[in-house]
C-alpha cells in the first residue's frame, strides 16, 4: 500500500508522468561444492527468474531482454565445502564488476558505466541492481573469502543486457 501512495505522489509531483521504474527481482544461488582444486571449488549457479523475462543459462549466464526496467540481484553463498567460505567485506568488495564490452574477469571494483548500482549486504546476502542501460556483457565477479586461510575465492559468471534500461530511480516490485 505504501509503494503505491509514494508512486501515486511521485506521479502528481511530476504532472503525471512518473520517472520511477519497477524493479524486478531475481534470486541467484551460488554453491560451492567438493571437489576444491589448487583452493578452488567447483562452481554451480541456480536463478529464480520467474516471469521476468530474464533467461539463465548454465552454469552461469544471464540474459536481461532489451528495454526492460531494473532488475534486483539478490546472490546467496550455499558452501558445500570445508572452506568455511563467506563475503568478502565491504559489500563493493563482494563483486567487482567490468566495464560493457570488456572481456576478461574485472581485476579491480565496480565498472560498468553505470549499468550496476553499488552493491549492499543484507541478510548475509549480497544485493545489487542492473539497471539493463547498456547493451551489452558484463563480466563479473563474485568474491568469496576463504575462512581458513584468508584467501580470496573468486566466482566468474557473465550478464548480458539487451540495454533501454531506465537511468531512474526504481522502486520494488510489488
Amino acid at each position: 500500500m505504501l509503494k503505491r501512495i509514494c508512486r501515486w505522489f511521485h506521479r502528481l509531483w511530476h504532472g503525471g508522468r512518473s520517472n520511477l521504474t519497477v524493479a524486478k527481482q531475481i534470486g541467484i544461488t551460488a554453491t560451492a561444492s567438493n571437489p576444491v582444486t589448487n583452493g578452488q571449488p567447483s562452481w554451480t549457479m541456480r536463478a529464480d527468474v520467474g516471469k521476468t523475462g530474464v533467461i539463465f543459462t548454465a552454469p552461469d549466464t544471464l540474459t536481461f531482454p532489451k528495454g526492460n526496467p531494473h532488475y534486483d540481484l539478490t546472490f546467496t553463498l550455499e558452501d558445500k565445502t570445508n572452506l568455511r567460505l563467506s563475503w568478502v567485506a565491504p559489500a563493493s568488495e563482494a563483486i567487482w564488476i567490468g566495464d560493457a564490452g570488456v572481456t576478461g574477469c574485472p581485476t579491480q571494483g565496480n565498472g560498468s558505466r553505470g549499468g550496476m548500482k553499488q552493491p549492499v549486504m543484507m541478510n548475509g546476502n549480497l544485493q545489487v541492481t542492473n539497471t539493463n542501460i547498456n547493451k551489452g556483457s558484463f563480466q563479473y565477479m563474485l568474491r568469496f573469502m576463504n575462512g581458513n586461510d584468508h584467501s580470496v575465492v573468486p566466482y566468474d559468471p557473465i550478464i548480458h543486457n539487451g540495454g533501454g534500461g531506465s537511468p531512474f530511480e526504481h522502486i520494488d516490485e510489488e
